[in-house]
């Protein structure tokens, strides 16, 4: 049992408490409370894990459940050098995270992997894998959402004449990572608050013969609201590329290309129904 532990590191980081206590014995380890505490962030883990649980051949089950509030104080030693101006522009609101996950080897979910940051952004991820060990029946799926909200303080880490370039307005996010039979996809959509246009992103690799296809889709979307000062302001257009193979030196490396803009104002030009194609063989 732990009940009195006190650190301080040369970066700045101090540990005021470590309490709680571990229990183990051949069958399980439990940790009814485990509290870390620094000046400024405070972290929770529980845990109960039965031992079979991480064998190849797995009996029993895994149940952990992590909750930090981390302040800003602590993330600036985390991220190392910031310019001052940034540190005087950050939210004073503390991250808060929550992570849980479950099951064993065979089969791992992670219930909830959920980040709140007051005004910053709100994010939330589950997900699970089957057969972890087994390089070959190995599959699992992540899925993710962010709702981003004011992130005008990260400007602060541009030259002051760069900063009016440029916003950053509130953004959601979301997508799937999957991995199943040796293959992995993966979609992103971005879409900007209160508005009807965005983006798609899609892309698959199988890295048992190095084929990949990725297609981007740009569906009615204003530049002008991440950079308010250029002059343009609608664009729609694809990209596909699909292959096999990353050394371009090497004969057996293919490639196809194909791309259009559909429709792009800049000022007062307006483009549309533009082609592009190429490929590598």
């Amino acid at each position: 049992r732990l009940q009195t532990f006190t650190a301080r590191d040369r970066s700045g980081l101090s540990l005021h408490a470590l309490t709680g206590s571990i229990q183990s014995d051949s069958a399980t380890l439990r940790v009814p409370n485990l509290r870390l505490q620094t000046g400024h962030s405070d972290m929770q883990l529980f845990a109960n894990v039965d031992w079979s649980a991480l064998e190849s051949d797995p009996t029993g089950t895994l149940r952990t459940l992590l909750t930090a509030e981390v302040g800003k104080e602590d993330l600036f030693l985390l991220a190392g050098t910031l310019p001052d101006s940034l540190k005087q522009a950050f939210p004073s609101e503390k991250l808060k995270l929550t992570a849980g996950v479950e099951g064993n080897l065979a089969d791992l979910r992670l219930r909830q992997l959920k980040g709140q940051w007051a005004n910053v952004f709100d994010l939330n991820v589950t997900g699970e894998v089957k057969e972890a060990t087994d390089s070959l029946l190995r599959n699992g799926k992540l899925r993710y959402e962010l709702q981003t909200h004011d992130l005008a303080f990260l400007l602060q880490t541009l030259p002051a004449s760069e900063r009016a370039r440029y916003n950053l307005p509130p953004l959601h996010l979301k997508g799937e990572a999957q991995l199943q039979q040796q293959r992995y996809k993966a979609t992103l959509s971005l879409r900007p608050k209160d508005e009807a246009g965005g983006v798609l992103l899609m892309a698959k690799y199988l890295p048992t013969d190095k084929s990949y296809a990725v297609a981007l889709q740009i569906d009615s979307l204003y530049p002008t609201l991440f950079l308010p000062q250029d002059s343009l302001y609608y664009l729609s257009a694809s990209l596909r590329a699909e292959g096999k193979g990353t050394d371009p030196f090497s004969p057996a490396t293919q490639a196809e290309l194909k791309g259009g803009i559909t429709d792009i104002r800049y000022g007062s030009y307006a483009l549309s129904d533009v082609r592009l194609a190429g490929e590598l063989r």
